[in-house]
């Protein structure tokens, strides 16, 4: 597809998006979230569609920044893939991959995976960590920390004596911890999936 054509497949679908903007609509409001679907629901799934098979075969490099917003409708969702558009016919050109040389193979290197699935890991520790400090003591924290001291050593005695400790602190103490946790932003949108 020749440079020309390619923007105006672009434009094209930028304003088919700018048209189904309207369509979106509050299917169905929760406490932690809300359901968005399109009164066009056909159009928006060709035109999404659409947008995956031209970032899939042309914009490769794009394919991760659209990814967390293709699979739900929402207005936000809508809005950042009508700006993945907008900086695809504003920046047609393709990144320049990274690639190592070794005699005649060639093989790129990518760690966006990795990297992705490590941030995703360390948010989930943090909400995980945050959420406990918020619920028990300075004093309390300490006593886990002394107790996780003997986990390498002996890692079923430790598990043992730390359940024991985590019951005294009592129910409500755990279901506030929860509570926490699946709460917690970053959380529930990956847990309602």
């Amino acid at each position: 597809m020749a440079k020309k054509e390619l923007i105006l497949k672009i434009e094209e679908l930028i304003s088919k998006g700018n048209e189904l903007q309207d369509s979106i609509y509050i299917s169905r409001q929760e406490p932690f979230f809300t359901i968005y679907k399109s009164r066009k629901e056909e159009d928006y799934k060709k035109w999404l569609q659409s947008i995956k098979r031209l970032v899939d075969t042309m914009f490769p490099s794009s394919i991760e920044r659209l990814s967390p917003y293709e699979n739900k409708i929402s207005p936000e969702n809508h809005l950042e893939i009508l700006g993945i558009l907008e900086g695809i016919k504003n920046f047609p050109e393709e990144p320049k991959n990274e690639i190592k040389e070794n005699d005649s193979d060639k093989i790129t290197i990518n760690n966006n995976q990795n990297n992705i699935q490590n941030n995703t890991q360390q948010v989930i520790l943090n909400i995980f960590i945050d959420a406990i400090r918020d619920e028990i003591t300075g004093k309390e924290l300490k006593e886990l920390k002394e107790i996780m001291k003997n986990y390498e050593k002996n890692p079923e005695e430790t598990k043992s004596t730390l359940l024991e400790k985590i019951k005294g602190f009592g129910k409500d103490v755990l279901s506030n911890i929860m509570a926490n946790i699946i709460t917690n932003p970053d959380f529930y949108s990956t847990f309602l999936n």
